[in-house]
């Protein structure tokens, strides 16, 4: 079995520019992303039958493809690092020391200047003997349990072309240019560094010590930057169950966000993202995503926090970068054993809408209906005593109202606020639970229908309509039992912004109840809510002052105006008496005596007339 360390023994090696690939490719064994199959050549329109030549083709990879490696991955820092981490942990490594050397800054000839790094990396591995592994581009030279359990693709090292790098390692070393990258030979010289490990020396921008941090904090490896070491995290909590799946090579936890306390402040941290997520740990290069977010996961927010072990498996992720995992067999098979995993931590009693609960009976959880789950009628009305119930307890003789927030859900409720006497509890059934039998067996209200009695006044209020009535009722069925409830208020049943009010609910009802008859709050309005409430309130009580006499409304409108006039010209007391003299003059005396005199206003001549 052929190793990377293979000694050979040569003071220069004309380095291979792409490896040799296999004459078939099956399995996992070439990547495609990698290999480009030879272009076809052009048609050519013949006017003679021609006899083409029968035999066998071969996958290949073009040279071209060196002048392209530095675009294989994504350039950034972080990238960097985590490929020459991931390569020194597969050599054997335990630890990696990385410094920082300043050098000059460059120009970019327009008075802009950016700062330069010699970055040094060393590790204690198994170093190398054959450099020219390193450039073998889709060769990794790893053993075949590196093969097994993590489908190296051989092309990691070329996440630092173009860059000059040094590579040194057991007394001897390269120096790789932009041509070297490209295929040129490259000659190996005598070096300083004697270390059996590996010496890494390039040109970067600056690494820094969060960046760093994210790329070695969950890795095997020991880390140190200047000589500080990072510190080091476990993606799995110590504190909750953790299951393993040999054949998968995967250690896996279900875990909810308040559980998460041990990655807080890592870069997987989880609470910036909406819902549930995957987190992968793939020998601590990690990836955060929404794969196997099966609907029992996501509707009880467990996370998927996934370690792979170093056991051979069949998980494969998008090369070269390592992105995004392959949704083959495995993938499947993961997800499968993940919803599976979920569904064992449930017990009955449960709340589970009836879709996984079904699930789960497929999938052999023998699990039985759901308790009782009921949610209140009328979720879109305001926040007020007069017509919330506490949907906390169960209801004792709960009444289903299918269509919620509807004039129906608005009238039952009402009735059953203003009769205490009213058997039942006006309720709905949650969307996800009717298709159980328990929600099939509940009471539910048939209909619901106001009869108003002789009209007194009808005025628009608030983009609806109120029609004040002598007498209101409303009349209940519920199966075959009919029954009529004197009522105060009540939404007509032909119009969601329509209601009937008799003058005993104009005046003692609160406002925002009759507005909540009417639609509420509108979202169309370019006014904002509190304008749209004191608009209400003013119209509601002109209607109040035309029910109190065919006068009472302008009394109102002259009281009003004489308070604006007193807080205008800086008196917040009540007034005594007010009156209106022949000339046109009005008298305010105030209560402390004191007496404000209006004068008429006279349109001023004009001068040059």
């Amino acid at each position: 079995m052929s190793s990377r360390r293979d000694f050979l023994k040569a003071s220069a090696v004309t380095l291979p520019a792409v490896a040799a690939l296999p004459t078939t490719l099956t399995g996992e064994t070439a990547q495609p992303k990698l290999a480009t199959a030879p272009a076809l050549p052009p048609t050519k329109t013949v006017s003679t039958p021609t006899q083409l030549a029968m035999g066998a083709v071969t996958a290949k990879v073009s040279q071209r493809l060196l002048t392209k490696a530095d675009r294989l991955f994504d350039g950034n820092v972080r990238g960097r690092i985590t490929e020459l981490l991931q390569n020194a942990r597969r050599a054997g490594a335990t630890r990696v020391d990385i410094r920082l050397t300043r050098l000059p800054d460059v120009s970019d000839g327009g008075g802009q200047s950016s700062q330069r790094f010699e970055i040094e990396l060393i590790d204690d591995g198994h170093g190398l003997t054959d450099f020219g592994q390193l450039l073998s581009l889709g060769f990794s030279g790893w053993g075949d349990d590196i093969e097994a359990a993590e489908d190296p693709a051989g092309a990691g090292f070329f996440s630092l072309a173009p860059r000059a790098v040094t590579v040194a390692s057991r007394g001897r070393e390269i120096t790789i240019t932009r041509e070297g990258w490209l295929g040129m030979p490259i000659h190996v010289e005598p070096s300083d560094f004697q270390g059996t490990g590996l010496r890494l020396r390039f040109e970067d921008t600056p690494w820094s010590s969060h960046a760093v941090q994210e790329a070695a904090e969950f890795g095997p490896l020991a880390v140190t930057l200047d000589g500080e070491e990072i510190k080091h995290r476990e993606l799995l909590s110590p504190k909750l169950p953790v299951t393993h799946w040999p054949d998968l090579g995967v250690k896996v936890q279900l875990i909810h966000q308040d559980e998460l306390e041990h990655l807080v402040g890592s870069k997987v941290t989880l609470i910036h993202y909406g819902g549930s997520r995957s987190v992968l740990n793939f020998h601590g290069q990690m990836l955060v995503s929404s794969d196997f977010d099966r609907s029992i996961l996501a509707a009880r927010n467990w996370h998927r926090l996934i370690e792979l072990t170093g056991e051979p498996t069949m998980l494969r992720m998008v090369l070269p970068a390592r992105n995004a995992l392959v949704e083959n067999e495995a993938y499947k098979e993961l997800g499968l054993r993940l919803e599976k995993l979920a569904f064992s931590r449930i017990k009955a009693p449960h709340r589970l809408h009836y879709d996984h609960w079904r699930r789960a009976r497929q999938l052999g959880f023998q699990l039985p209906e759901s308790e009782v789950v009921l949610g209140s009628s009328t979720p879109g009305w305001p926040s007020h005593p007069e017509i919330s119930f506490d949907f906390s307890q169960p209801l004792d003789k709960p009444l289903v109202v299918d269509e919620v927030d509807s004039h129906e859900s608005r009238n039952i409720v009402m009735v059953a606020e203003d009769h205490p006497s009213f058997p039942f509890h006006p309720t709905s059934v949650p969307g996800g639970y009717t298709p159980y039998k328990w929600a099939k067996r509940l009471r539910r209200l048939t209909k619901v229908k106001p009869i108003p009695g002789e009209k007194i006044l009808e005025e628009y209020v608030s983009f609806g309509k109120l029609t004040v009535v002598e007498s209101l009722e409303v009349e209940v069925t519920i199966g075959k039992r009919r029954k009529r409830f004197p009522m105060r208020i009540a939404c007509s049943d032909a119009d969601d912004e329509h209601a009937y009010i008799t003058p005993d609910g104009l005046f003692e009802l609160a406002d925002d109840a009759i507005w909540a008859c009417i639609g509420g709050q509108s979202e169309d309005s370019d006014q904002g809510w509190e304008r749209q409430e004191h608009d209400l309130e003013e119209e509601l009580q002109s209607m109040r002052n035309r029910l109190l006499g065919p006068n009472e409304h302008r009394r109102a409108e002259l009281e009003r105006e004489v308070h604006e006039f007193l807080q205008s010209v800086g008196h917040k007391q009540h007034y005594e008496s007010l009156t209106f003299l022949p000339d046109g003059t009005v008298q305010v005396l105030i209560e402390d005596g004191e007496t404000i005199t209006v004068a008429k206003s006279e349109r001023k001549k004009d001068a040059t007339a």
